[in-house]
């Protein structure tokens, strides 16, 4: 009867275990297509296994309900916890409801449907055949290895929040010009990627306020080819970007003006497109070419 009791335990945590990987792949965008359906299909494959080991409706619906419960709230645990270390609380309370919403979203609509169509088939097949020792190692090995792939995918997306965390730019050299009768600055900077992962730059940008008073936005995108920081390398950047030659005079004293430089990086993660904000201010000679 013990040994019943503890393989009953363990059945249901590889079930909740199982759920969370599907769930998973699933949170950070919320999405239901067809990676969507494959993923609960597979798992209504593993419900019918789960099903036939445990061999009555009654146990196998309340597993079934508290597998989903502890899978929803596991899943949000693991999307929640490396935002909350590396990015901060607002943030990860804002993670926390939005894969919140889309896990619970995504068991009402695709995962339920399927899997209690699925549980009460290996309920019957238990009543059929007498082979649960065949199961019961399948059932295993095929939850570890949905496990294994968790345990995968969760080291990329920490290792990912990580590496944005230490995202870092450092503005080596900026000047102010009048050439023609048209004001120019010119940025220099290196993005300093600290962390472990690749980090894809789809759009960047750049807010140049000339004193109190916004002189300029100006925007290069990289949807196309996003610019790549790698680990430990030192990506170097130049920009050229006109300005308004009378915003210029106005707040210009003593032939210096007073430069901020906010540049605004727009990074891609699960959640989709996330800005990342780094600013520079500096009192700079306006030369005359």
């Amino acid at each position: 009867m013990r040994k019943k009791h503890i393989l009953l335990i363990l059945f249901n945590l590889l079930y909740s275990l199982s759920l969370s990987y599907v769930l998973f792949n699933h949170v950070f965008t919320g999405r239901i297509n067809i990676h969507s359906l494959v993923y609960a299909v597979g798992f209504g494959l593993l419900s019918i296994m789960y099903g036939f080991l445990i061999g009555d409706l009654k146990n196998a619906f309340l597993g079934y309900l508290l597998s989903m419960g502890l899978g929803v709230l596991f899943t949000v645990l693991l999307v929640r916890y490396p935002i909350q270390v590396n990015i901060g609380s607002l943030a990860a309370e804002l993670v926390t409801i939005y894969s919140l919403r889309n896990a619970v979203v995504y068991v009402l609509l695709v995962i339920s449907p399927i899997s209690l169509i699925f549980l009460p088939l290996g309920i019957y097949l238990s009543t059929m055949t007498n082979r649960s020792r065949i199961i019961e190692i399948g059932y295993i090995l095929f939850s570890l290895l949905l496990l294994t792939l968790l345990a995968y995918n969760y080291a990329d997306y920490n290792s990912r929040v990580y590496s944005i965390k230490l995202l870092n730019v450092e503005v080596k050299e900026a000047d102010v010009y009048i050439k023609s009768e048209k004001a120019y600055l010119n940025v220099t900077y290196v993005l300093l990627n600290h962390g472990t992962k690749n980090i894809e730059i789809s759009m960047t940008i750049y807010k140049i306020h000339f004193g109190s008073e916004i002189a300029r936005t100006y925007t290069e995108n990289f949807y196309g080819s996003p610019l790549i920081s790698s680990p430990s390398k030192a990506l170097s950047r130049s920009v050229s970007i006109e300005v308004p030659l009378f915003k210029l005079t106005r707040n210009m004293v003593n032939g210096k003006v007073r430069v901020s430089i906010i540049i605004e990086m727009y990074i891609k993660t699960r959640f989709g497109i996330t800005p990342i904000t780094f600013e520079y201010t500096n009192l700079l000679p306006i030369l005359q070419l």
